[in-house]
């Protein structure tokens, strides 16, 4: 049954991974999903060896808890004060 888990534990982070974004496909940068993923997929691989998991395995599963928690994360938005839509000054 444990071999079971394992072997579809991959497609479920593929699955989650592809909701994440489809739930943060506003172009906006209002989260941390992208640092999150990266600093999930770093710790991933760093700790594959001392779980004694499979490295595709840990990199995955680090890059989607880094994503989850990096999209509960809110930035703070900054003020614009000069009316211009994207703060590019326009020569």
């Amino acid at each position: 049954m444990a071999d079971f888990f394992m072997a579809a534990l991959p497609f479920v982070a593929i699955g989650v991974t592809v909701a994440l974004l489809a739930a943060n496909y506003q172009r906006e940068r209002s989260s941390y999903l992208t640092e999150g993923m990266c600093l999930g997929l770093a710790l991933g691989a760093g700790l594959s060896s001392l779980l004694q998991m499979e490295l595709g395995l840990s990199m995955s599963l680090g890059m989607l808890l880094g994503a989850a928690l990096g999209q509960l994360a809110p930035k703070k938005q900054k003020p614009n004060t000069d009316g211009k839509e994207d703060g590019h000054e326009e020569h």
